[in-house]
Order: C-alpha cells, then sequence, then structure tokens
C-alpha cells in the first residue's frame, strides 16, 4: 500500500499521527485536571476569594477576557473584570456563566441586586444588561 503526501503529512515523528495545534498533551490534561481539584478544594474550605486566587480562575478568566475584549454592556475596553452571573457552579464554571464587564458596570450589578433582593444574580446582571442597550 502506497501512502499519499496528506498521510505522510498527517503523521508525526516515530509514525505517531501529529497533533493538532491548541489540543492538550495528556501532561497537560492532567495538570489542567490538578488545578480544578485543587481550586475545588480552596473553594470548599478557605471560600470565594481564596478561589479567585487559584490557577483554575486565572486561567478560566484570561481565557474568557481573550474571548471578549470589550465590556458586554457599555462596549468599554479598559478596567475589565470577570463576573459570575451564578454561583451554581462555581469552581467548575461554563464560559457562559461568566460575563466581562468593566468595573463600572461591575458595581452596578452587585448595588442593582442589593436594592433588589428578591432578585438572583442572574436577573440582576440581566437587567443591568437590559439598562445599557
Amino acid at each position: 500500500m502506497r501512502t499519499n503526501a496528506a498521510q505522510l503529512n498527517a503523521i508525526g515523528k516515530r509514525g505517531r499521527p501529529k497533533r493538532h495545534w491548541g489540543t492538550p498533551t495528556s501532561k497537560q490534561r492532567r495538570r489542567q485536571e490538578q488545578d480544578h481539584i485543587a481550586a475545588i478544594s480552596i473553594l470548599k474550605t478557605q471560600g470565594y476569594r481564596e478561589y479567585l486566587r487559584t490557577d483554575h480562575w486565572r486561567k478560566l478568566r484570561n481565557k474568557k477576557l481573550k474571548q471578549i475584549k470589550l465590556c458586554e454592556f457599555c462596549r468599554r475596553d479598559w478596567n475589565l473584570q470577570v463576573h459570575h452571573h451564578t454561583y451554581e457552579r462555581i469552581g467548575c464554571e461554563w464560559l457562559r456563566d461568566l460575563v466581562v464587564v468593566c468595573d463600572d458596570c461591575h458595581e452596578e450589578i452587585h448595588a442593582y441586586q442589593k436594592a433588589n433582593r428578591w432578585m438572583t444574580l442572574t436577573q440582576a446582571t440581566e437587567a443591568v444588561r437590559r439598562l445599557h442597550r
């Protein structure tokens, strides 16, 4: 059986298929899993503030900031923060659980929720989003 150029291109050194760029290796996946487990244990034992100092949160935050480079409410591009609009999956957040906002909009969300105690954080976030449209 003859191999064509595409097949040769897909095979890396030592006859193994090449990894696609951006695909984590098993060592990287283990490291990510260890970071995640450490973040969960910190969250359970020490609380939310300490969780925000973990590598797991920093990586997740940076990933969201690379994805969205402006405040999702007022479209500013400075003093950006990543806001949890729900704490349901804290420690196991999905990117859609996070919102990129400037510090003014972030304060506005929490002030709005404080003034309307019956609202969930998600409802307050959406209410402030509507105000900025």
